[in-house]
């Protein structure tokens, strides 16, 4: 009788114990994947910015007849010489946007990202941008 307790208690220990690694490996998948990804993002906002910055500074330069694709140019120009995590930005992540009549451009940078431990859970990439 004692035997057989001791394997059912056995059985158990494993069955908790795969629960147990599923969720751990959970929970770090959210923590790394999540700060990879955040950081990915802050990357991403920063190649947005200079280009921006780098299309509107094309009103300050020729205040007489901005030129809207030559803003546009500059823009895409910038955030294709930038990378994201070391990952060069392509000219299908931008999206450029200038208005003329309020002399403002502004630029969005969407990227993709593989995943880590996410990959575990079925994840293999995201997007963020």
């Amino acid at each position: 009788m004692n035997m057989n307790t001791s394997k059912k208690q056995e059985g158990f220990v494993i069955a908790v114990l795969a629960i147990v690694l599923l969720a751990l490996v959970g929970f770090l998948a959210l923590a790394v994947d999540i700060g990879v990804l955040y950081s990915a993002r802050t990357s991403a906002q920063g190649v947005a910015d200079a280009a921006a910055l780098a299309g509107a500074f094309t009103f300050i330069n020729d205040t007489k007849s901005p030129q809207p694709q030559t803003a546009s140019d500059n823009a895409l120009q910038v955030a294709l010489n930038n990378s994201i995590l070391g990952q060069p930005v392509a000219a299908g992540d931008v999206n450029v946007n200038v208005d003329t009549a309020n002399r403002r451009v502004t630029v969005d940078v969407q990227s993709t990202q593989n995943t880590y431990f996410a990959r575990a859970l079925g994840v293999q990439t995201a997007n963020v941008g």
